[in-house]
């Protein structure tokens, strides 16, 4: 490295029994780069002989060596010492023999030239993703250095890089990575969305670090429509955000040159739309860990996830409940998944998901359908879900001929951004042309079990349609002709009791529920 001394040895193959008293040699280099400052004989094949140096001409040095005593084996014969003065240079200067005699001649020798090639020093440092919590290494980032020779190299997993080999100043280094594929959920999901609408409506108060995670649309301030973009980027989207891309602490470092180590040139990285930070280096742009179904079966806190088993009839409007346990007191204000099916039976409409008359509602949804088979869906709020019942209806439309069918298969389904065990129950829709009409029956109850008589009870239907019968002497009830695969709500009045309306979906020729009033 530039102004560091350097060592060049003049090697000679084996002497022993060559009965050598000394040698002679002129050597040549370039003053204008490297600096005599004199010779070293400990531990050379020299070290019992008396050695002189000359170097009075610049750019010479002519040496004579003699001893007692012939020395024996092979190695360093002489070590020069110079000092490497002359600039970073990518093309080495030469140190060569202008003459080299053993004894008088005899043994006789050949030589062979060498070169001292001058370098920089090296750059060092690490790069961390920061966030609310703590901080995490940030693997395959590309540090790139522009100067007199262009050099770049990749963070390692534990997010340190080593820039060498650069030439003379100046230097601009710049850290980047490659954006992370849309719709991939590795540290973006639709709860850096809520978290962006909590603080938008004083319910939370975010960091600088999450503020600039979650300015997606690049303004310098948090809006609702950066929580829209991230929230249509975890669906797959695509908007004007930015979401998925990098952004690095400093943008860049300049220095005049590497004669010395810069040693600690660390960069902070945030990946925008990451508002939380629990982006993860060991999934690299995946996915959240997918669920772990055994380990639901065993927890009792599991939440059972689930869609029906449902008919509809050719060509009709199929609308699929995506029905959940208790989230009481789960403070889940965000959640994702997919949904498969058969393209050639079910195609979803345009507004595929629904939230209106579901424990989701007052929530923000987003879906969509980047392939055939394959639903996106994204909900979040800024107020947790509480309750059971039917979480998002989806609505398709039935392509398939009579005797038709499809899995429905819930995929990658998420609650916040994980921690909460969930069991998931996949259904299925078969086309069939008997699926014209169903019936919904039942009972209107007290909280003991007891029927409630000559009481309202009332249907809504996702479409607008509002039916209500008197509940019998026993508190029956029923409703016919409802359309099969449309979800319906029920709900009652009395003077005395009240009741939490309820979502179901007509699968079958009949379905019975029952309307329990509050304790």
């Amino acid at each position: 490295m530039t102004s560091n001394i350097v060592s060049v040895p003049i090697n000679i193959d084996s002497v022993t029994g060559r009965n050598i008293l000394g040698y002679s040699s002129t050597i040549n280099y370039n003053p204008a780069k490297l600096t005599y400052l004199g010779i070293d004989q400990v531990g050379t094949l020299s070290s019992g002989m008396t050695v002189t140096v000359n170097s009075g001409i610049a750019g010479t040095l002519q040496i004579f060596a003699f001893g007692t005593v012939p020395p024996t084996g092979a190695g360093a014969l002489l070590i020069l010492r110079f000092n490497a003065s002359g600039p970073i240079d990518p093309v080495a200067t030469p140190v060569t023999f202008a003459s080299f005699s053993l004894n008088e001649g005899v043994p006789c020798s050949t030589t062979q030239n060498g070169s001292v090639l001058i370098i920089s020093s090296t750059i060092t440092g690490t790069v961390t993703h920061v966030n609310a919590m703590a901080t995490t290494p940030v693997p395959l980032t590309t540090i790139s250095a522009a100067g007199s020779i262009p050099v770049s190299t990749s963070t390692i997993a534990n997010g340190t890089y080593s820039l060498s080999g650069l030439g003379s100043g100046p230097y601009t280094v710049t850290p980047s990575k490659t954006a992370q594929p849309i719709g991939t959920s590795n540290g973006i999901s639709p709860t850096d969305s809520a978290l962006i609408a909590q603080h938008g409506a004083g319910i939370v108060v975010l960091n600088a670090n999450q503020i600039t995670a979650g300015d997606v649309t690049g303004n310098g301030t948090l809006s609702p429509l950066d929580a829209a973009y991230i929230a249509q980027w975890s669906v797959g989207i695509v908007n004007p955000g930015i979401t998925g891309t990098w952004k690095f602490i400093p943008v860049n470092r300049s220095y005049p040159n590497v004669n010395t180590p810069q040693a600690n040139q660390d960069y902070s990285a945030i990946l925008l739309g990451d508002v939380t930070g629990n982006w993860s280096p060991t999934l690299l742009g995946g996915n959240f860990a997918p669920v772990d179904e055994s380990l639901a079966v065993a927890s009792k806190d599991a939440i059972e996830v689930s869609v029906p088993e449902m008919i509809a009839a050719p060509g009709s409007a199929v609308t699929i409940p995506v029905e959940i346990g208790d989230l009481s007191d789960k403070g889940v204000i965000a959640y994702q998944f997919d949904l498969t099916y058969d393209p050639a039976v079910l195609e979803p409409i345009e507004m595929a998901a629904e939230i209106a008359g579901t424990v989701s509602e007052g929530m923000n949804v987003v879906s969509n359908s980047p392939e055939p088979g394959l639903l996106k869906v994204s909900v979040y709020g800024i107020a947790p879900v509480n309750g059971r019942g039917v979480l998002v209806n989806l609505r398709f439309s039935a392509l398939g001929t009579a005797g038709s069918a499809t899995p429905l298969g819930i995929r990658g389904f998420v609650l916040n951004e994980g921690g909460i065990a969930v069991r998931l129950r996949n259904g299925s829709v078969t086309v069939s042309e008997a699926a014209q009409q169903g019936t919904i029956r039942g009972r209107l109850l007290t909280a003991g079990g007891a029927g409630i008589p000559r009481s309202r009870v009332t249907i809504f239907s996702t479409t607008g349609e509002r039916r209500t019968v008197m509940s019998g002497s026993f508190g029956n009830f029923e409703f016919g002709d409802l359309r099969m695969g449309e979800s319906y709500t029920l709900n009652a009045n009395h003077r005395r009791y009240t009741f939490v309306p309820q979502n179901v979906a007509i699968a079958g020729a009949v379905t019975n529920m029952d309307l329990i009033a509050n304790p």
